[in-house]
């Protein structure tokens, strides 16, 4: 049974760096549960980049140039419980 919202619903995520408190593997189960859609490159389509420590310089770059908000692990499970 589907108890989740679809706070993501559709929306490319892009995971970046290394995370303290939540492992990539359970940061990308949050995100499918929630209706995301992984992606593994930043790109137009990408809606929001979940950077932890040492985030890729060229994922930064990019997503600078496109303006995609990176949010932190914080954020994004804030944006989960609204």
């Amino acid at each position: 049974k589907q108890n989740k919202r679809s706070v993501l619903n559709g929306k490319n995520i892009v995971i970046s760096g290394t995370f303290e408190s939540l492992s990539r593997d359970k940061i990308k189960q949050l995100i499918i549960e929630n209706g995301g859609k992984l992606s593994s490159t930043v790109n137009s389509k990408t809606k929001i980049i979940i950077g932890g420590q040492s985030i890729g310089p060229s994922k930064k770059q990019k997503a600078k140039i496109l303006k995609i908000p990176i949010i932190s692990e914080k954020d994004f499970l804030e944006m989960l419980d609204t």
